[in-house]
Protein backbone atom coordinates (compact mmCIF):
# COMPACT_ATOMS: atom_id res chain seq x y z
CA UNK A 1 0.00 0.00 0.00
CA UNK A 2 1.48 3.49 -0.73
CA UNK A 3 1.33 6.18 1.86
CA UNK A 4 1.63 9.25 0.61
CA UNK A 5 5.02 11.54 2.24
CA UNK A 6 4.28 13.55 5.23
CA UNK A 7 4.67 17.23 5.44
CA UNK A 8 8.00 18.57 4.76
CA UNK A 9 7.76 20.90 8.35
CA UNK A 10 7.20 18.52 11.66
CA UNK A 11 4.85 20.95 13.74
CA UNK A 12 6.32 22.78 16.20
CA UNK A 13 3.01 23.64 18.23
CA UNK A 14 1.49 20.93 19.61
CA UNK A 15 -1.88 22.57 20.99
CA UNK A 16 -5.03 22.15 19.20
CA UNK A 17 -5.07 25.54 19.50
CA UNK A 18 -2.60 26.79 17.90
CA UNK A 19 -3.29 24.30 15.12
CA UNK A 20 -7.08 26.33 14.94
CA UNK A 21 -5.20 30.05 14.71
CA UNK A 22 -1.66 29.26 13.16
CA UNK A 23 -1.78 25.73 10.76
CA UNK A 24 1.16 27.55 8.87
CA UNK A 25 3.05 26.76 11.70
CA UNK A 26 2.19 22.94 11.21
CA UNK A 27 3.22 22.53 8.23
CA UNK A 28 0.30 22.86 6.20
CA UNK A 29 -0.75 25.23 2.95
CA UNK A 30 -3.62 27.09 2.69
CA UNK A 31 -4.91 24.31 0.16
CA UNK A 32 -4.71 21.90 2.03
CA UNK A 33 -8.28 22.17 3.78
CA UNK A 34 -8.78 18.53 4.38
CA UNK A 35 -5.97 18.13 6.55
CA UNK A 36 -6.36 20.68 8.94
CA UNK A 37 -9.78 19.47 9.42
CA UNK A 38 -8.88 15.98 9.88
CA UNK A 39 -6.25 17.07 12.13
CA UNK A 40 -8.30 19.55 14.34
CA UNK A 41 -10.69 16.92 14.63
CA UNK A 42 -8.66 13.99 15.86
CA UNK A 43 -7.08 16.32 18.54
CA UNK A 44 -10.69 17.28 19.17
CA UNK A 45 -10.74 13.50 20.41
CA UNK A 46 -8.02 13.90 22.76
CA UNK A 47 -8.81 17.22 24.66
CA UNK A 48 -10.54 16.00 28.07
CA UNK A 49 -12.67 19.04 28.52
CA UNK A 50 -14.08 20.59 25.85
CA UNK A 51 -14.48 24.43 26.98
CA UNK A 52 -16.47 27.60 25.19
CA UNK A 53 -12.76 28.73 23.82
CA UNK A 54 -12.93 25.42 21.81
CA UNK A 55 -16.36 25.98 21.05
CA UNK A 56 -14.94 29.04 19.61
CA UNK A 57 -12.31 26.92 17.50
CA UNK A 58 -14.50 24.76 16.24
CA UNK A 59 -16.58 27.25 14.38
CA UNK A 60 -13.00 28.45 12.96
CA UNK A 61 -11.94 25.56 11.23
CA UNK A 62 -15.66 24.79 10.08
CA UNK A 63 -16.33 28.42 9.07
CA UNK A 64 -12.29 28.57 7.04
CA UNK A 65 -12.03 24.61 5.47
CA UNK A 66 -14.89 22.50 6.01
CA UNK A 67 -16.72 23.81 2.25
CA UNK A 68 -13.09 24.19 1.10
CA UNK A 69 -11.91 20.86 1.87
CA UNK A 70 -11.36 18.17 -1.68
CA UNK A 71 -10.79 14.82 -0.08
CA UNK A 72 -8.75 12.59 -1.89
CA UNK A 73 -10.99 10.13 -3.68
CA UNK A 74 -8.64 7.21 -3.06
CA UNK A 75 -7.92 7.40 0.04
CA UNK A 76 -8.44 4.84 1.20
CA UNK A 77 -5.80 2.96 -1.13
CA UNK A 78 -3.30 6.06 -0.76
CA UNK A 79 -4.09 7.25 3.28
CA UNK A 80 -2.43 10.77 3.61
CA UNK A 81 -0.89 11.77 6.17
CA UNK A 82 -1.63 14.63 9.64
CA UNK A 83 -0.21 15.42 12.42
CA UNK A 84 -1.72 15.20 15.75
CA UNK A 85 -1.83 17.18 18.43
CA UNK A 86 -0.25 16.61 21.99
CA UNK A 87 3.12 15.08 23.44
CA UNK A 88 3.40 12.88 20.61
CA UNK A 89 4.93 13.77 17.17
CA UNK A 90 4.57 10.75 15.33
CA UNK A 91 1.98 11.01 12.04
CA UNK A 92 -1.00 9.69 11.57
CA UNK A 93 -2.78 8.47 8.40
CA UNK A 94 -6.08 9.02 7.06
CA UNK A 95 -8.67 7.10 5.08
CA UNK A 96 -11.25 10.07 4.66
CA UNK A 97 -12.41 10.54 0.93
CA UNK A 98 -15.49 12.48 1.43
CA UNK A 99 -17.87 14.91 2.81
CA UNK A 100 -19.98 12.00 4.02
CA UNK A 101 -17.36 10.19 5.12
CA UNK A 102 -15.73 12.82 7.06
CA UNK A 103 -19.47 13.98 8.46
CA UNK A 104 -19.78 10.18 9.73
CA UNK A 105 -16.58 10.08 11.76
CA UNK A 106 -16.46 13.42 13.27
CA UNK A 107 -20.17 15.67 13.23
CA UNK A 108 -22.60 13.16 13.71
CA UNK A 109 -20.92 13.09 17.30
CA UNK A 110 -23.50 16.80 17.38
CA UNK A 111 -25.95 14.35 15.98
CA UNK A 112 -27.31 13.77 13.15
CA UNK A 113 -29.68 16.46 12.23
CA UNK A 114 -26.19 18.69 13.25
CA UNK A 115 -25.83 20.91 9.92
CA UNK A 116 -22.28 23.23 9.65
CA UNK A 117 -24.12 26.37 7.66
CA UNK A 118 -27.05 26.68 10.23
CA UNK A 119 -24.65 26.31 13.71
CA UNK A 120 -22.47 28.75 11.86
CA UNK A 121 -25.31 31.35 10.88
CA UNK A 122 -26.30 31.01 14.53
CA UNK A 123 -23.03 31.17 15.85
CA UNK A 124 -22.57 34.79 14.25
CA UNK A 125 -25.49 35.97 15.07
CA UNK A 126 -24.86 34.81 18.86
CA UNK A 127 -21.84 32.29 19.74
CA UNK A 128 -22.96 31.88 23.13
CA UNK A 129 -26.18 30.53 22.68
CA UNK A 130 -25.18 28.50 19.97
CA UNK A 131 -22.24 26.85 21.64
CA UNK A 132 -24.15 26.98 24.85
CA UNK A 133 -27.14 24.71 22.46
CA UNK A 134 -24.37 22.48 21.19
CA UNK A 135 -23.25 22.16 24.23
CA UNK A 136 -26.70 21.12 25.80
CA UNK A 137 -27.42 18.86 22.84
CA UNK A 138 -24.47 16.37 23.28
CA UNK A 139 -24.68 16.09 27.55
CA UNK A 140 -28.09 14.85 26.86
CA UNK A 141 -26.91 12.96 24.01
CA UNK A 142 -24.50 11.37 26.17
CA UNK A 143 -26.83 10.58 29.09
CA UNK A 144 -29.20 9.02 27.17
CA UNK A 145 -26.54 6.70 25.48
CA UNK A 146 -25.38 6.10 28.48
CA UNK A 147 -26.68 2.38 30.02
CA UNK A 148 -25.48 2.96 34.09
CA UNK A 149 -26.75 6.91 34.01
CA UNK A 150 -28.21 6.85 37.34
CA UNK A 151 -31.65 7.14 37.85
CA UNK A 152 -34.40 9.71 39.43
CA UNK A 153 -34.57 9.81 42.66
CA UNK A 154 -37.61 9.26 45.17
CA UNK A 155 -38.20 12.20 47.98
CA UNK A 156 -37.28 9.84 50.27
CA UNK A 157 -33.63 9.10 48.25
CA UNK A 158 -32.94 12.95 47.38
CA UNK A 159 -33.56 13.86 51.50
CA UNK A 160 -31.50 10.59 52.64
CA UNK A 161 -28.78 11.75 49.95
CA UNK A 162 -29.02 15.53 50.55
CA UNK A 163 -29.44 15.47 54.66
CA UNK A 164 -26.83 16.83 57.10
CA UNK A 165 -23.40 15.06 57.19
CA UNK A 166 -23.25 14.33 53.40
CA UNK A 167 -20.33 15.87 51.01
CA UNK A 168 -20.59 18.52 48.22
CA UNK A 169 -20.96 16.13 45.57
CA UNK A 170 -23.81 14.05 47.14
CA UNK A 171 -25.81 16.93 47.62
CA UNK A 172 -25.21 18.41 43.33
CA UNK A 173 -26.42 14.37 42.78
CA UNK A 174 -29.24 15.18 44.63
CA UNK A 175 -30.35 18.56 43.16
CA UNK A 176 -29.23 16.67 39.69
CA UNK A 177 -31.74 13.64 40.03
CA UNK A 178 -34.63 15.18 41.94
CA UNK A 179 -34.99 18.29 40.32
CA UNK A 180 -37.79 18.35 37.76
CA UNK A 181 -35.65 21.35 35.35
CA UNK A 182 -32.32 19.40 35.57
CA UNK A 183 -31.23 17.13 32.14
CA UNK A 184 -30.39 14.70 34.00
CA UNK A 185 -34.00 14.61 35.45
CA UNK A 186 -35.69 14.92 32.80
CA UNK A 187 -33.19 12.16 30.65
CA UNK A 188 -34.08 9.65 33.15
CA UNK A 189 -37.52 10.29 33.35
CA UNK A 190 -37.89 9.68 29.77
CA UNK A 191 -35.75 6.55 30.04
CA UNK A 192 -38.31 5.74 32.63
CA UNK A 193 -41.20 6.61 30.92
CA UNK A 194 -40.27 6.95 27.13
CA UNK A 195 -37.59 4.82 26.53
CA UNK A 196 -38.15 4.66 22.57
CA UNK A 197 -38.11 8.42 22.77
CA UNK A 198 -34.79 8.50 25.18
CA UNK A 199 -33.03 5.96 22.66
CA UNK A 200 -33.80 7.98 20.26
CA UNK A 201 -32.34 10.96 21.75
CA UNK A 202 -29.70 9.05 22.27
CA UNK A 203 -28.60 8.79 18.39
CA UNK A 204 -28.75 12.63 18.33
CA UNK A 205 -32.03 12.78 16.64
CA UNK A 206 -33.44 15.45 18.74
CA UNK A 207 -31.51 18.72 19.36
CA UNK A 208 -32.52 19.19 22.81
CA UNK A 209 -33.81 17.21 25.86
CA UNK A 210 -36.70 19.57 25.47
CA UNK A 211 -37.47 18.55 21.72
CA UNK A 212 -37.36 15.02 22.89
CA UNK A 213 -40.11 15.91 25.80
CA UNK A 214 -42.58 17.12 23.26
CA UNK A 215 -42.22 14.31 21.27
CA UNK A 216 -42.85 12.54 23.91
CA UNK A 217 -46.34 14.23 24.29
CA UNK A 218 -46.73 14.07 20.40
CA UNK A 219 -46.19 17.68 19.53
CA UNK A 220 -44.24 18.10 16.58
CA UNK A 221 -41.85 20.61 16.05
CA UNK A 222 -43.97 22.21 13.20
CA UNK A 223 -47.11 22.15 16.23
CA UNK A 224 -44.86 23.88 18.47
CA UNK A 225 -43.12 26.96 16.64
CA UNK A 226 -46.86 27.42 15.42
CA UNK A 227 -47.74 27.70 19.01
CA UNK A 228 -44.80 30.02 19.55
CA UNK A 229 -45.91 31.94 16.86
CA UNK A 230 -49.04 32.34 17.40
CA UNK A 231 -47.96 33.78 21.67
CA UNK A 232 -45.86 36.32 20.17
CA UNK A 233 -48.34 37.50 17.32
CA UNK A 234 -50.46 40.69 17.96
CA UNK A 235 -54.38 40.34 18.62
CA UNK A 236 -54.26 42.22 14.60
CA UNK A 237 -52.38 39.60 13.77
CA UNK A 238 -54.21 36.90 15.60
CA UNK A 239 -57.22 38.09 14.18
CA UNK A 240 -55.98 38.15 10.50
CA UNK A 241 -54.73 34.89 10.34
CA UNK A 242 -57.95 33.26 11.91
CA UNK A 243 -60.04 34.96 9.12
CA UNK A 244 -57.76 33.29 6.58
CA UNK A 245 -57.72 30.06 8.64
CA UNK A 246 -61.93 30.67 8.19
CA UNK A 247 -62.17 31.63 4.41
CA UNK A 248 -60.05 28.28 3.99
CA UNK A 249 -62.60 25.91 6.07
CA UNK A 250 -65.41 27.53 3.74
CA UNK A 251 -63.35 26.82 0.51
Amino acid sequence: MEITPPLATRPQQLHISELADNWAAWGYHEEQHHLILVAFFESWRTVRRITSAEYGRLAKVLNEHYRQAVFPPDAKDNPYIYWLAGPRRLPQHSFIDSHEAFNQRYLNQFGPLFDVADWLNEFRHDSKRAIDKLQRARAAQNLAANPNAPKRLTHGEAGALGGRGHKASDISKCNELSRGNAAAYRVAKLKEAYPEIAARLATGEFRSVAEAERAAQGITEGLFKLRQAWRRATQEERNKHWAEIKKEMED
